[in-house]
C-alpha cells in the first residue's frame, strides 16, 4: 500500500514525510514508530473489534499484495482514519487547518515529475519518497 499526500506546494512535503515516519514523534507521543503503527489502533471502529480481528486488519493494511480500489468498503474507511491521524498530528504541531493534505491510496507509482509536491509513504517498508 502506498499512501499519497500532497497540497501541491513543495514547501510542505517534509511535513508530510514527518507525518508518515517521524519515529521520535510517534514513540514519544503516540504508541508506535510511524503512521502505519497508529492506523486503527484508536477510535471506536478499531477498538470495538476483538484482538484477533485487529491483528488481521493490521496485516491486511500492510499487505503489499492487496490491490486497493476506491470501491472497496475499507478504502474510504482507511482514508478517513488517515485524515483523523493527520488532524491529531497537526494539532500536536500547531499546524494551520489549510495545511490538510489531499490523501489517496495507490498500488503503484508511475514515473512523472511532480515538482517535489507529493510525498509517497510505502507502508510495507516504512519509507517515504518525495517526487
Amino acid at each position: 500500500m502506498i499512501i499519497r499526500c500532497t497540497i501541491r506546494d513543495n514547501d510542505f512535503t517534509h511535513i508530510f514525510k514527518d507525518f508518515c515516519i517521524d519515529g521520535k514523534y510517534y514513540t514519544e507521543k503516540r504508541s508506535g514508530f510511524n503512521l502505519l503503527d497508529n492506523l486503527f489502533k484508536t477510535g471506536d471502529y478499531f477498538t470495538d473489534l476483538g484482538k484477533e480481528v485487529q491483528e488481521k486488519r493490521q496485516h491486511f493494511l500492510g499487505n503489499v499484495h492487496k490491490k486497493w480500489k476506491k470501491s472497496d468498503p475499507d478504502y474510504h474507511l482507511l482514508i478517513d482514519e488517515i485524515y483523523r491521524q493527520w488532524d491529531i498530528f497537526a494539532k500536536d504541531h500547531n499546524f494551520e487547518s489549510w495545511l490538510r493534505p489531499t490523501i489517496s491510496i495507490q498500488n503503484q507509482l508511475t514515473e512523472k515529475d511532480e515538482n517535489g509536491e507529493v510525498c509517497y509513504y510505502f507502508t510495507a517498508i516504512g519509507q517515504c519518497l518525495i517526487m
